[in-house]
């Protein structure tokens, strides 16, 4: 939760945005709070990289709603479908778009006015998109946040 770590230090006062990379792949990402590490069923590869991209999503959503009082933005994003390694050799398949592509929706939350006008969102292909149904599940989301704060030690940011 370095995130967290950020927003109590001394550099707290001038962050403004968070930019939350995930993927399109959390549409298809489960959360179990009971089994949080995944142990149940046998190991999936494909389902812990969801898991994990709708954990970011469903972190971006809750962080959003947690520090809104405080002026910061928080959203979350698809970079698009790049041939990064993992893509080549975790999934055996390759990517459609440039670096600089998959790049351009996390720069554009970073630098642009709009990035810093909207909060709780989810971005694709530089413009905002629909995330899934569990993402914008809100007590999921909190309690996810909660449970992943604890794992790490960490107390969570009120809210």
């Amino acid at each position: 939760m370095l995130t967290q770590a950020l927003l109590r230090g001394p550099a707290s006062a001038r962050l403004k945005r968070i930019v939350v990379v995930s993927s399109m792949a959390h549409q298809r990402g489960a959360i179990r709070l009971d089994d949080p590490q995944r142990l149940r069923p046998a190991y999936d590869a494909y389902g812990a990289y969801a898991a994990s991209k709708l954990a970011n999503v469903l972190f971006a959503f809750e962080l959003a709603r947690r520090v809104a009082e405080r002026g910061i933005s928080v959203n979350a994003l698809h970079p698009g479908v790049v041939s990064t390694k993992l893509l080549t050799e975790g999934f055996g398949m390759q990517g459609g778009e440039t670096e600089a592509e998959g790049a351009a929706t996390s720069v554009m939350l970073a630098l642009e006015p709009i990035g810093g006008q909207v909060s709780g969102r989810y971005f694709s292909h530089r413009r905002e998109a629909q995330a899934s149904q569990a993402a914008h599940d809100r007590e999921l989301a909190r309690r996810f946040y909660e449970l992943s704060a604890q794992l790490v030690g960490e107390a969570p940011l009120s809210g």
